[in-house]
């Protein structure tokens, strides 16, 4: 496990102190970075949230809960500077049906390769929506606060992630249930 940064007082009306707050959360943001870059990568993406988010620790507030959707919303938000890195990471999982960081949620044996080429075809937020909901285990509000933008913006990327998987895993001859809605392909 990495060091903490150093520490910092609570923020307001947080009751936390930086240092807690990093322990209490480090190993679930590595979970997440892990299973969207890889090994490789993690760490350097798992530091850069952290200080980002020990940056803006002084704009940390109760509405942002025990803050694990705020750490998602940074690491979304560094994750991206990594998009490129992310789906060649995708499209070779799709070719070669190995890759290191999917995790079991979404590695469904044979389908896997399949959904990693889904994955890279989708937009990136619709990707970042589909895989804070299904690797994070964050609801549709939590998300909304992580990308800081409206509920129904969320729904309306989830539906279209939705709809890309379907119509990209239909494309490699795989139907979820034996249907090809895509509300039965993922969450």
């Amino acid at each position: 496990m990495t060091e903490p940064p150093p520490t910092r007082g609570d923020p307001p009306q947080s009751g936390m102190a930086f240092d807690e707050f990093f322990e209490r959360h480090f190993d679930a943001v590595s979970r997440y970075v892990v299973r969207r870059l890889g090994v490789q990568d993690a760490e350097d993406v798992v530091a850069d949230v952290f200080t980002v988010a020990f940056r803006r620790w002084d704009s940390f507030t109760p509405s942002h809960g025990d803050g694990l959707p705020w750490l998602y919303g940074i690491a979304t938000n560094v994750i991206r500077h990594h998009r490129r890195r992310e789906v060649r990471m995708l499209r070779a999982y799709a070719r070669t049906g190995v890759h290191p960081g999917v995790p079991d949620r979404i590695d469904d044996g044979d389908m896997g390769p399949a959904l990693a080429a889904a994955l890279a075809a989708m937009r990136r937020e619709h990707r970042d929506v589909l895989l804070l909901h299904t690797l994070a285990d964050l609801s549709y509000e939590e998300i909304a606060t992580a990308l800081d933008v409206p509920i129904g913006t969320v729904r309306g990327w989830m539906h279209r992630a939705r709809a890309t998987a379907a119509r990209e895993l239909q494309a490699h001859g795989i139907t979820a249930r034996g249907t090809t809605t895509s509300s039965e392909v993922l969450p």
